[in-house]
């Protein structure tokens, strides 16, 4: 083999190292399994939202699940990546009829199932979780009221 024919398969194969790691994707990630409970004090949440955000966005979509009476679940082919995530706590809004019939019977109707305040629903709440395949990846979480 000529030294140009070494060189010229030396080149190649560092352009092909060089293409790999500038592409900006990120390296593909196993789908988790999580599940879990909410608390809002003492009292389990029904109708709200979990949502994974993945700490770099380039990590993958976010995920969210329902929590209904206090549990959330999602299977691993419905789960977030495998990775480091925030996790921000959404209420969930109750439909229009059930407004309706709340307020013809004289009560006071809210837009939302469960109110969660307001700091469990914004980007820096301080609630994250690093979620590992292979592991149980539970989590439990009670919230303040205030």
């Amino acid at each position: 083999m000529s030294h140009k024919s070494i060189f010229l398969m030396a080149g190649n194969f560092v352009l092909l190292l060089l293409m790999a790691g500038c592409s900006g994707e990120s390296i593909p990630r196993d789908r988790v399994a999580v599940s879990g409970s909410v608390k809002l004090g003492d009292d389990y949440v029904d109708q709200a939202t979990v949502v994974f955000v993945p700490l770099n966005p380039s990590d993958g979509p976010k995920t969210s699940v329902t929590i209904e009476k206090g549990l959330f679940a999602l299977p691993e082919e419905k789960g977030p990546l495998e990775g480091k995530h925030r996790v921000e706590i959404h209420p969930v809004g109750i439909e229009l009829g059930e407004m309706t019939a709340l307020v013809q019977e004289g009560k006071t109707a809210s837009v939302f199932a469960t109110e969660i305040p307001r700091k469990y629903q914004q980007k820096f709440n301080g609630i994250t979780v690093d979620v590992v395949k292979g592991a149980e990846n539970h989590f439990e979480w009670v919230l303040s009221q205030q």
